[in-house]
C-alpha cells in the first residue's frame, strides 16, 4: 500500500479507508486462508482499524519488522492487561508498546501494576505525552511525571506540542513553553528520563524535534557551549595532530 491516491493526505479519506477486516488486510499482507480465518475469529472479540498510512509502514518481507502498539488503555482501563492478553501478544514479537500518560496523577496503583505486567512480560514500554495548557505545562509537573515513569520502567519517549485539531485551541501553549521545560528537565533529572519535544508538522511534515539552543558559537578551532546554568564552556575541534606521539 503506497501513497499514490490523490486523497492520501486527506485525513477524512484515511479514516474512511481504514482496514477493518481480514479481506482488506490481505491486500497488505500475504495471508493464507488459515490466517484469514484466524484474523476473522479474532475480530469477533477485538476491533481492528488500520489507516492506509499506517499500513504503508508495514514491510511484509521483513519478519523482524516490529509491531508498534499505541494505546491509552493503561491510563483509562489498566485492568485490561491480563495474563491471557500478554500470552497472546508474546506470539507476535517483536512488539513495542507506547502509552499516553499526561499527568503524574494518572499513574495510579492500578496503572503502575499494568505497566509492570507489560514490562515483566518482555515488551519495551514507552510514553508519549502531550503538552497541555493548565494541565502539565510547567517543569515541576513534567519532572514528577518523568520520574514516576522511569520508576516503573516506562521510557519517556515524546513530549508533543498540542496538535492543531478542532476544539483543542484552549489546550495549546506557546511553543517556547515546551522548549523551556526540556531545558529545565535537562538540568534536574537523568538524561534518559528527558523526552524529545516534537511538533507533528502540519501538512504531513512528520515529527520535528525542538530543543534548547546550547551552542554559543562554533568555528574550525572550537565550539563554545553553555550549560543548564548558563555558564560557557569551550571544546576544541580536532587539530589533526597527535599531542602524545607527535604524528600528523
Amino acid at each position: 500500500m503506497t501513497d499514490t491516491s490523490p486523497e492520501w493526505n486527506n485525513w477524512h479519506w484515511q479514516y474512511q479507508s481504514r482496514i477493518c477486516d481480514a479481506e482488506a488486510l490481505s491486500y497488505v499482507l500475504d495471508l493464507s486462508d488459515t490466517k484469514k480465518e484466524r484474523v476473522t475469529r479474532c475480530l469477533t472479540r477485538f476491533r481492528m482499524a488500520i489507516t492506509p498510512y499506517y499500513a504503508s509502514l508495514i514491510d511484509p518481507l521483513d519478519p523482524g519488522d516490529p509491531i508498534r502498539l499505541g494505546t491509552r488503555i493503561l491510563v483509562t482501563m489498566p485492568m485490561r492487561i491480563t495474563p491471557e492478553l500478554l500470552r497472546m501478544l508474546k506470539k507476535y514479537q517483536p512488539i513495542w508498546i507506547n502509552t499516553h500518560f499526561n499527568h503524574p496523577k494518572e499513574l495510579t496503583e492500578a496503572a503502575v501494576w499494568a505497566c509492570t505486567q507489560i514490562v515483566d512480560a518482555g515488551f519495551p514500554l514507552g510514553n508519549q505525552c502531550v503538552l497541555l495548557k493548565g494541565v502539565n505545562d510547567n517543569a515541576g509537573v513534567m519532572r514528577e511525571l518523568m520520574r514516576k515513569l522511569i520508576q516503573v520502567r516506562v521510557h519517556p519517549y515524546y513530549l508533543y506540542q498540542c496538535d492543531l485539531s478542532e476544539g483543542l485551541e484552549h489546550f495549546r501553549t506557546d511553543v517556547r513553553v515546551g522548549i523551556n521545560i526540556i531545558k529545565e528537565l535537562h538540568g534536574s533529572i537523568a538524561g534518559f528520563a528527558v523526552p524529545s519535544f516534537v511538533i507533528d508538522a502540519p501538512g504531513g511534515g512528520g515529527k520535528i524535534p525542538l530543543s534548547p539552543d546550547y551552542i554559543v558559537s562554533v568555528d574550525d578551532e572550537r565550539i563554545v557551549m553553555k550549560n543548564y546554568y548558563g555558564d560557557n564552556y569551550e571544546y576544541p575541534q580536532p587539530s589533526g595532530k597527535c599531542s602524545m606521539c607527535h604524528v600528523e
